[in-house]
């Protein structure tokens, strides 16, 4: 039987300690996460204007090599600071196995399948502040489970 897979997970919890434990980290990296986005989104915006106009300049004989690496350096950055890389890894993971099934000759799958998955992952490196924003909702979402939870026994 298939189950219903969702974006964002519902914590659960069975004590108190782990309740606290969990509103006092959500706590830090929401705060965390705030500076994470202002990364992401100066990483977005840079990487779609600056970033073009920089690495033309620097790698004159080849911009591609730049842009690329620029772009995994301030994405790197933003999730590194806001969180968010796993969720992306597996949302590219998933276009990349939905694109390998739409195709059901063997070698065609194949190719199908890693260009989604190569072209996702540079999708999702250029615009980091989809997956930052979408770890700050999964982080409220556990600090409200928390706090409901830790509301019980008040």
């Amino acid at each position: 039987m298939k189950t219903k897979e969702t974006l964002f997970e519902e914590k659960q919890f069975n004590d108190v300690a782990y309740a606290k434990a969990v509103l006092a980290e959500a706590d830090a990296k929401l705060n965390r996460n705030t500076i994470g986005i202002v990364c992401a989104v100066a990483a977005t915006v840079l990487d779609f204007t600056v970033v073009n106009w920089l690495a033309n300049k620097l790698f004159a004989n080849d911009p591609v090599m730049g842009i690329c690496l620029f772009t995994v350096i301030l994405a790197a950055i933003a999730f590194g600071v806001g969180g968010g890389f796993s969720m992306a890894l597996k949302m590219v993971w998933k276009i990349g196995k939905i694109a390998w099934f739409l195709m059901p000759i063997c070698p065609v799958d194949l190719i199908l399948g890693a260009w989604a998955f190569v072209v996702a992952g540079i999708a999702a490196l250029w615009c980091p502040v989809v997956f930052v924003l979408a770890n700050r909702i999964q982080l409220s979402k556990d600090k409200k489970a928390a706090e409901r939870y830790l509301g019980c026994f008040e």
